[in-house]
């Protein structure tokens, strides 16, 4: 968590309720505030002109959402979807600053997450870049299980996206990722139980 709540509700944040599918905010407006989700699933996209979505990401509860274009001033770079019923605090841009000013491990903790966010992406694009299918799919299950799963747990990580979230996340067909998923499964790199697949 970037910020406790009750830090965010003594700086002035207000609690938004949003029903899946809601828009929290749009791509290009203005990032006025800060948002932190308090509970529930906000998947950030980015939609083609045919309304193909690009799921930049998944984040919960404690994750912070446009960060970086907040602490730019610049507008934001993607849509915020509820990906299920959500409450989200919401705190204006210069009250986040004024904490910010007084909190210097606060500022190393942005750091840290915007420097994770970034190698992420990295990851990803160059994937999405340079990589057939198989190895995308692969690129996006070892940057998703290092985020996602506990190191010391010796089982398997169950991928918590379904196959359309993943074909959103590196530009391929929903067609392209099931055979390619069960092309790797062929050659041992994942598994399915009972529908779910496992790195």
């Amino acid at each position: 968590m970037l910020l406790d709540h009750l830090v965010l509700k003594a700086a002035g944040a207000v609690s938004k309720k949003f029903e899946k599918g809601q828009r929290i905010f749009f791509e290009g407006a203005e990032s006025n505030s800060y948002y932190q989700i308090e509970s529930g699933v906000v998947d950030v996209v980015n939609y083609n002109e045919d309304g193909a979505a690009f799921i930049q990401g998944k984040y919960s509860m404690g994750q912070s959402l446009g960060i970086s274009a907040v602490l730019l001033g610049e507008p934001f770079p993607y849509h915020a979807v509820a990906a299920s019923d959500t409450i989200v605090s919401v705190l204006s841009r210069a009250n986040f600053f004024e904490i910010l000013m007084g909190d210097i491990n606060l500022m190393l903790r942005i750091n840290l997450l915007l420097s994770q966010r970034l190698y992420k992406n990295h990851q990803i694009g160059r994937g999405i870049a340079i990589f057939n299918p198989e190895k995308r799919i692969e690129t996006l299950l070892q940057v998703l299980k290092k985020e996602h799963h506990n190191p010391e747990l010796s089982e398997k990580f169950r991928l918590p996206f379904s196959r359309q979230e993943i074909a959103g996340m590196i530009g391929l067909r929903v067609e392209t990722v099931i055979r390619a998923i069960k092309k790797m499964e062929q050659r041992g790199l994942v598994e399915i139980i009972r529908g779910k697949v496992y790195y």
